[in-house]
């Protein structure tokens, strides 16, 4: 069974796409970047900046499904420059434990919003 997960804790789609899809127990998490919830802007501070609303914004999308960033075991980010690399394993490391989702990393020339990251993420609940 599909059913389509929509919250007000992450920003609404700026396309025709869903925030997740959970069938069964697994929940696909659309691509995120760093826009606040709200004002729908792209939040200022750079790639670390951006990666600590991108994980609040997966974790207001879990919760919909009744789960939490544990909950993830597979992550793909997309990055404007490898340079970014750094600041994603800090945040990785502050949101994840030790057990952490296998993760694919590719650098892209653009991405929506004017982000300089953004992240999908494919979760068991």
């Amino acid at each position: 069974m599909r059913q389509i997960l929509q919250t007000d804790a992450a920003p609404a789609p700026i396309g025709s796409y869903s925030q997740a899809v959970r069938v069964g127990n697994t929940v696909y998490l659309a691509g995120q970047v760093g826009l606040h919830p709200v004002s729908g802007q792209l939040v200022s501070g750079g790639v670390s900046a951006e990666l600590a609303q991108i994980f609040q914004n997966m974790q207001g999308v879990l919760a919909a499904a009744h789960g939490s960033l544990s909950d993830i075991v597979s992550l793909t980010v997309y990055v404007l420059t490898l340079d970014a690399v750094p600041a994603l394993n800090a945040a990785i490391a502050t949101h994840f434990t030790a057990s952490f989702p296998a993760r694919t990393t590719i650098a892209v020339v653009g991405l929506p919003a004017g982000a300089q990251v953004e992240i999908t993420a494919t979760a068991v609940v």
